[in-house]
């Protein structure tokens, strides 16, 4: 009997961790229930291997830094009255979809 696979499985799998192509030696001790945690998460198939799985993991990290900096910024400028109203900024979507559409419909 095969196990059918689930939305969340395939997704995962389309967004599995492109193979790095040059490698580094990194050598750490996880706490046993991060250990854990990340063999359960191969045993389930949701990852190709242990190493599958942190860089995954580390790779959801960087982006949540790299959010964490967009949001200082935000910040910083809001801080400066550097920021535009709602209104200005739901207009201008809605003239860039108008747009959009637009130049759609003459092709």
């Amino acid at each position: 009997m095969t196990k059918k696979k689930s939305n969340l499985d395939r997704a995962s799998e389309r967004r599995r961790v492109p193979q790095l192509r040059r490698r580094q030696t990194m050598n750490f001790n996880l706490p046993v229930e991060a250990n854990d945690y990340v063999k359960s998460l191969v045993a389930q198939g949701r990852y190709q291997s242990e190493e599958e799985a942190v860089i995954e993991g580390i790779r959801l990290l960087k982006g949540r830094e790299e959010l964490r900096a967009k949001i200082a910024v935000g910040v910083s400028q809001l801080d400066h009255s550097e920021s535009f109203d709602e209104l200005t900024v739901f207009a201008d979507v809605e003239e860039e979809i108008r747009r959009a559409e637009s130049s759609g419909n003459q092709g």
